[in-house]
């Protein structure tokens, strides 16, 4: 990832995005300027099954590049110094700040393999109940016959599972230790005792800092990158059930 690439710029690599949104911007199009004429249509119900499908599939991957524009949001507040910090947010203290920012991160990323599981149901019409269709019902899942599918969650759910267990501490207690920025913290923390911190103490700090966002990058791009490999399988899914004289490989 160069300095100017966003996440958002690498999950767009995928094939899956620009056929899907040509496959459904006429479609609608179509409809909205139906509804529009006749105010007692549903949108959600016009068109055959597989405009439908398309309708809601276009809809999830908004969802996802949703949450992967969040998380390009939890990155700019992250960089924030903390003398910006304290100036726009006198009421928070630093870790209050940083922890609220860096459990964002970890709600946005755990999300990503659950909407890759309804993206993958609707597209290639595995029939999983939408109360049972989670990223991690994929890899044992009887429904889902494609191997590559398979073994590309279950590498996202691996790479995401140190996360996920923070995740799981945040719900189930309410409270979970997220310690990528403990080093940083421990010695901005001294100032609100009276301690000022030494200037190599300061540039200690913010170096830190740095590392700990930089690992947060790295482990964002990494798992974008898996989801783009989804996406992509899902995309040749979506090649065939899109011509009639074809069948779905998946």
């Amino acid at each position: 990832m160069n300095e100017e690439e966003t996440f958002s710029d690498i999950l767009f690599k995928s094939t899956l995005a620009v056929r899907l949104i040509n496959l459904v911007k006429p479609i609608v199009s179509s409809h909205l300027e139906q509804c529009l004429a006749d105010k007692s249509l549903n949108y959600d119900e016009l068109g055959d099954e597989h405009e439908k499908m398309l309708k809601k599939a276009i809809a999830i991957y908004a969802n996802l590049g949703t949450v992967i524009s969040d998380l390009e949001k939890v990155v700019v507040f992250l960089r924030l110094d903390k003398e910006k910090v304290s100036q726009t947010y006198p009421d928070l203290s630093l870790e209050e700040y940083y922890n609220y920012h860096l459990e964002n991160y970890v709600i946005r990323i755990n999300s990503l393999p659950d909407i890759l599981a309804q993206l993958g149901n609707t597209i290639c019409n595995w029939g999983i109940p939408k109360k049972k269709c989670y990223g991690t019902t994929i890899p044992d899942s009887t429904k889902v016959t494609n191997e590559d599918i398979k073994n590309k969650m279950q590498l996202l759910l691996s790479r995401i599972s140190s996360i996920r267990t923070i995740r799981n501490e945040k719900i189930h207690t309410g409270d979970a230790e997220i310690g990528y920025f403990d080093k940083s913290l421990c010695w901005d923390t001294l100032s609100t005792l009276g301690i000022p911190l030494s200037p190599l103490l300061e540039e200690y700090s913010k170096g830190k800092k740095v590392e700990a966002i930089d690992l947060i990058c790295d482990e964002i791009v990494e798992v974008i990158n898996t989801v783009v490999e989804i996406l992509n399988i899902y995309d040749l899914s979506l090649i065939h059930i899109s011509e009639p004289t074809r069948h779905s490989l998946i």
